[in-house]
């Protein structure tokens, strides 16, 4: 994260000092318009992330010479977070929604938020069953000892402050379709996405995720009727947004589009703007996030050659409930002139989500990360 856009989040006027030390440090830096809350200095903080990177990014601040209750701060906070991750239960995947098992597939708890199931599943988890949480094991596991709370304190926390999955239900009013919570659990949401999938016959193909959302009078989600999704070349893509910053007057909006350059696992970086009201392709960067070896996220964007070949990949969910991830879409694209991008790769709306084999559902993302999706929206 940007160090002075955490440290002015902190809220005391220490946060503030600290803010204001750092700038005055950075002697240069350059942000094109789509990067909101960059300073010039990151630092790790354990924030959505793998919990599996804590206890190594520990070692090596110690290494280093980090202030120590720094480094206790992210064990704390990653031990508090992934917590609360499990004692949440639940999947968190879509397999429910897509496979039609909606009603009983929630493994998680009911909207009491029992607290003794929540104190059963935070034991088990305790314990050293790391199994709800992804890429955690035992080897890499050693912060959750870093506790700021006791197991009763948590425990009591999290019955108090417990996101429903089982109110992700639609209900039809006045020709829409709703999702109705109440302001305690909406307070618990910190991200919500429209995720769209396609059956092609044999799966489900994963297009990806946007913020497309929309709120009636009362708060209640109101499903998208736009029935469109990104396309480029006229072809129906994965799109996941990124970012979106907006003054007032102008705005950015930033998104990435998984594929294959010349086969490496890279993105293509799709860019929305006032000049570009229909998004183009801006360049692309490496895909680092299934290499163990690498602990860092690309930030430089690469321009695009002559002769790249590009294969568009998503995920897919088998019938027999197997995963697949990469596959590959059928059309490859050979860039023949980059300087002529916006002809190589239009990029457009592709109406088509009327199609009765498409699957509209949301994505909802808890206080502590957990993902939960609505059931799939009514055909």
């Amino acid at each position: 994260v940007d160090l002075v856009h955490l440290a002015k989040n902190m809220g005391p006027p220490e946060g503030e000092e600290l803010a204001s030390a750092l700038r005055a440090a950075v002697k240069y830096n350059r942000t094109s318009l789509n990067m909101a809350n960059a300073y010039g200095l990151s630092i790790y903080f354990p924030y959505r992330t793998s919990a599996k990177y804590v206890d190594s990014m520990s070692q090596t601040y110690s290494e280093i010479g980090m202030d120590a209750d720094y480094t206790k701060c992210i064990r704390q906070f990653a031990s508090m977070q992934v917590s609360g991750m499990a004692a949440n239960g639940g999947s968190g995947s879509p397999y429910d929604t897509l496979f039609g098992d909606y009603a009983g597939g929630f493994s998680g708890l009911d909207s009491s938020g029992s607290g003794d199931l929540i104190g059963t599943l935070l034991g088990s988890f305790l314990g050293g069953d790391y199994s709800s949480i992804s890429g955690l094991s035992s080897g890499g596991a050693s912060f959750l000892s870093d506790r700021a709370l006791s197991d009763e304190e948590m425990e009591e926390y999290f019955v108090e402050n417990h996101f429903d999955p089982n109110q992700l239900k639609w209900v039809s009013e006045n020709g829409q379709d709703k999702i109705k919570l109440s302001q305690d659990q909406w307070n618990l949401v910190t991200g919500l996405d429209l995720n769209l999938f396609f059956d092609d016959g044999e799966g489900y193909i994963e297009l990806g995720l946007d913020n497309v959302y929309d709120f009636d009078e009362q708060g209640n989600l109101i499903a998208d009727s736009g029935r469109a999704w990104l396309a480029i070349n006229g072809e129906a893509v994965p799109y996941y947004h990124t970012d979106t910053v907006d003054d007032g007057t102008s705005y950015t909006i930033t998104g990435r589009v998984p594929c294959l350059i010349n086969d490496e696992e890279s993105n293509l970086i799709i860019v929305f703007d006032n000049e570009h009201p229909n998004g183009y392709v801006a360049g692309a960067y490496a895909d680092y996030s299934e290499d163990d070896e690498v602990d860092v996220i690309a930030k430089n964007m690469t321009a695009l050659e002559a002769g790249d070949k590009i294969d568009f990949v998503c995920d897919f969910y088998r019938y027999d409930g197997t995963f697949e991830g990469n596959y590959k879409k059928n059309r490859q694209i050979v860039i023949v002139n980059p300087d002529a991008l916006e002809e190589e790769l239009a990029v457009s709306d592709m109406e088509f989500l009327d199609d009765e084999r498409t699957i509209m559902t949301y994505r909802f993302v808890d206080i502590y990360g957990k993902e939960y999706w609505t059931e799939a929206l009514p055909k």
